[in-house]
């Protein structure tokens, strides 16, 4: 759902046209300025094009996967939780970030990669508008701890071009885990209520 057209102030360009990725400079300005929202901020945690985020301490995991199946909180301790090989986990980020002038793109830390640790299968852009910690598809390919709040991805901002419409769809503003409306049984249309997909 996007709703809102948002006509910001011209945003640099590449000399090549289109949009341009902030640097750590830029980054660190945005959020003093108030364009863009990093919450907690922490100037330690700036990349040269990125800036990290920290894994929060609430995890969403099933223990068997059936349609009808729930996931149950898991609260990891101090001395972390073990997540096995081939095992789907959602968590979150502990920082909210987002605004209206920029669009967001989530990525592992490459330490992290080198771990055998996705902490996003296929879902790493984020949408104009949405200010929200952002849940992590952590999937892991050989047995890997998990700790609260280690530094587990980078967020880098690009500058869009053209007019905006924010986003305010329902995961727009969410501070936990949020798992994926569509049930195991087939995904439905959006709007229409028709089957997508396969059943």
């Amino acid at each position: 759902m996007v709703t809102g057209t948002y006509r910001g102030p011209e945003q640099p360009v590449s000399p090549m046209g289109g949009t341009v990725i902030l640097t750590g400079a830029a980054i660190r300005g945005s959020v003093a300025d108030g364009s863009l929202a990093i919450e907690p901020f922490d100037d330690r945690h700036i990349n040269p094009n990125s800036y990290n985020v920290h894994l929060s301490e609430r995890l969403l995991q099933r223990d068997e996967w059936s349609p009808d199946s729930e996931f149950r909180t898991i609260t990891i301790p101090p001395h972390g939780h073990l997540l096995r090989p081939h095992t789907l986990c959602l968590g979150s980020t502990v920082e909210r970030f987002g605004g209206n002038g920029h669009v967001t793109c989530l990525i592992s830390r490459s330490s992290v990669g080198r771990l055998g640790l996705f902490v996003q299968l296929n879902a790493d852009m984020g949408n104009i508008g949405a200010i929200h910690a952002w849940t992590l598809e952590l999937y892991a390919v050989q047995p890997i701890v998990l700790y609260p709040f280690m530094r587990v991805a980078q967020v880098m901002f690009w500058h869009p071009t053209g007019d905006r419409d924010l986003y305010q769809g329902e995961y727009a503003n969410h501070d936990a885990p949020r798992p994926c409306r569509y049930s195991a049984r087939g995904m439905v249309a959006e709007n229409s209520g028709e089957p997508v997909g396969q059943p």
